[in-house]
């Protein structure tokens, strides 16, 4: 199976989100509180539609709490401006020892509820398991010419339980890409385990288990281990690359940032072919050919921004 942007019908069950930070202001209140306000200087229409934003932010925030302090601690380093924030969830089931994808057919099957987002008519379950894809723009501003960005792409996991490869997590490493319409200028990457001791679990464990694995100028492609030995179990990683877009009447025009996940229980390659130029189309579309189609699955999540 080969996954791009294009994907219109997704095969698998989904839900995709995206909140715009436009309007609405943030900051932090006792060090510890995220405050999110509607911009009343603006215009009824905008002010109408930021209540809807700052709804979903709420709703989201409530579903995972790392989402709010990430912003609390990028408020409090003066890390830049949320501009946009997006997320595509997965629901997952368990399946011949590791977690699989639901596939659209076999929703009316499920042991669980599935729901239906109104505003989008896409599915959400509320299964056990969960893997969220998410994809944040942060704007550092307008300098030298260009508006400077970083792109996050952060994937969690809602619980492993020991299960999403064959007996473990995986054998082998998952593969985590982002593309961008603007010249990649540094990328980062970080990820975070779960340890089962004895008598309980150690969270936030943080370890080096993961490699570049190459790109270019248009996109960024790292491995990671999701399994290692004494029960080390991958939780949540993240993606970081800066960019700066050149104020043109082009850059001025939406753009996409396209986010990636790959999750395998079997050693394997990862082939990668691009569709489209950098500074020249508003959208840097990647298609993923797995050496071994029945051996994973992939998620795949976007956020369109302007400025």
């Amino acid at each position: 199976m080969s996954l791009h942007a294009e994907d219109t019908e997704p095969e698998y069950l989904e839900y995709h989100e995206q909140i715009d930070f436009a309007d609405l202001n943030v900051a932090v209140a006792n060090v510890d509180e995220l405050v999110v306000t509607v911009d009343e200087g603006t215009s009824l229409f905008k002010r109408v539609s930021a209540r809807k934003e700052l709804d979903k932010l709420t709703a989201y925030m409530a579903k995972y709490e790392d989402v709010e302090q990430e912003l609390i601690a990028d408020v409090l380093k003066d890390d830049g401006d949320v501009a946009a924030l997006s997320y595509t969830e997965a629901p997952l089931i368990e399946a011949d020892g590791h977690l699989e994808r639901i596939s659209v057919a076999t929703k009316s099957v499920l042991p669980f509820t599935v729901s239906v987002s109104a505003a989008t008519g896409q599915s959400s379950g509320s299964g056990k398991y969960t893997f969220t894809l998410q994809t944040r723009i942060q704007s550092f501003g307008y300098a030298s010419g260009a508006y400077v960005y970083e792109a996050r792409t952060t994937g969690r996991w809602s619980s492993t339980s020991i299960l999403g490869g064959e007996k473990h997590q995986a054998s082998g490493h998952d593969f985590v890409l982002q593309a961008s319409p603007e010249l990649v200028y540094s990328d980062a990457f970080s990820c975070k385990y779960k340890q089962y001791v004895l008598g309980g679990t150690k969270n936030g464990v943080i370890r080096e288990d993961y490699w570049k694995e190459g790109g270019g100028d248009a996109y960024v492609k790292y491995a990671v281990k999701d399994m290692l030995p004494s029960l080390i179990e991958l939780t949540d990683f993240t993606l970081i690359t800066t960019h700066r877009a050149q104020a043109t009447a082009t850059s001025q025009k939406p753009k996409k940032i396209n986010s990636y996940y790959v999750h395998t229980w079997k050693k394997m390659d990862l082939g990668v072919s691009v569709s489209g130029k950098v500074s020249l189309h508003p959208s840097i579309t990647l298609s993923l050919t797995p050496q071994f189609v029945e051996k994973q699955w992939q998620v795949y999540d976007y956020v369109v921004y302007n400025f």
